[in-house]
């Protein structure tokens, strides 16, 4: 077997501005291909992970290896190139720029990493705005694009550099039922092997609060509790051996 694209070994993760480590003693791996769901109540520290995961903040304790290689802030330019790789999608989009157009901001990464003019980036991310169903508003500013359209364009904006891994903060949260069906099935489409990316399988790590949406998508499960990640396995595992958990999880998504 290929070695993990994501390992964390007794890792823990970097201290809040309170001085809580939000999550301890973390040994996890996820293969080539996987689609990872992890759950668990807001504010548990699954934000951190996938900020951790996407080398925005160093483990202070442990490892963690990305593609094979140790992170370590010693890795200049290497470190760079491993950020390029791993797309991180932040819960509600993360930062768009407000008077800039939706093919502008999508094309902001392209422009910045390989300093590209507009007119070329625009060329590069056209697919994207089509698989993403923005090719019709990417003229529009930002200002008169619904807050629904505006993650698409954060994702958008995300896949344009084609990293390899792509970790998603609570992609669902808040969206009407028409906005989950489009990214369940897109996501679907990703992890199958989308033709934006030549039909290679993308790696997906996805923390949700509410485990319902993606029981029926997700590949291998995980629950953060009391500043532990645990594994839980496949939708198989979840439904036998962790069953009484998942009904605790689901009554908990359900409150």
């Amino acid at each position: 077997m290929d070695a993990p694209l994501i390992q964390l070994q007794g890792a823990a993760l970097a201290p809040t501005a309170t001085g809580e480590v939000p999550l301890r003693d973390i040994s996890w791996s996820v293969q080539r291909g996987e689609w990872w769901v992890i759950t668990g109540p807001p504010s548990c520290g699954k934000s951190a992970l996938l900020q951790t995961l996407g080398v925005l903040h160093p483990v202070s304790q442990g490892e963690l290896r990305l593609f094979g290689r140790t992170i370590s802030s010693t890795m200049g330019d290497d470190l760079a190139t491993i950020r390029r790789g791993i797309g991180l999608l932040f819960e509600g989009g993360g930062h768009l720029f407000e008077h800039s157009t939706v093919l502008e901001n999508v094309a902001l990464p392209l422009r910045y990493h390989h300093d590209l003019s507009l007119e070329d980036a625009a060329e590069q991310v056209r697919p994207t705005l089509e698989a993403c169903g923005l090719e019709a508003i990417a003229g529009q500013s930002l200002r008169h694009v619904s807050r629904a359209l505006r993650r698409r364009i954060a994702l958008a904006r995300t896949l344009a550099l084609r990293p390899e891994i792509m970790l998603l903060d609570n992609p669902a949260g808040g969206l009407d039922p028409a906005q989950l069906r489009w990214w369940r099935g897109f996501l679907s489409q990703l992890h199958a092997g989308h033709p934006l990316f030549d039909q290679q399988p993308m790696t997906l790590v996805l923390a949700t609060d509410d485990l319902r949406p993606w029981l029926p998508f997700g590949q291998q499960f995980a629950v953060v509790r009391d500043q532990t990640l645990t594994p839980l396995g496949n939708r198989e595992e979840l439904h036998g051996r962790h069953a009484g958990l998942l009904a605790q999880l689901l009554a908990e998504d359900i409150r």
